[in-house]
């Protein structure tokens, strides 16, 4: 049997394209959002990625992120500290 012509692009991964690494951030956020993913939810998302990438390259990220909160009517909550305060305190090794 005949290796495939491209076989050499085979053993390398390919490097994710702009519309999965959205698709999955989005993904990702409505989740985080409490947002169960329906069928017809799952079209409005490909639609806003679609919108997005059409609109060129520069700033998908950012722009696309913007959209899903604009367009779901999400709210960006202020999300709690991971931990308190850090305060200077010493251990007695001397003045500081």
């Amino acid at each position: 049997m005949n290796a495939p012509a491209n076989h050499h692009a085979a053993t390398q991964p390919l490097a994710p394209r702009a519309s999965e690494v959205l698709l999955r951030r989005m993904h990702a956020y409505l989740a985080g959002s409490g947002v169960t993913m329906t069928p017809d939810l799952e079209v409005q998302v490909l639609a806003v990625v679609a919108r997005v990438l059409g609109a060129g390259d520069a700033g998908v990220f950012e722009r696309g992120m913007q959209a899903l909160v604009r367009e779901f009517g999400l709210s960006h909550k202020r999300m709690p500290r991971a931990a308190p305060p850090l305060e200077r305190g010493s251990i007695r090794y001397g003045g500081y």
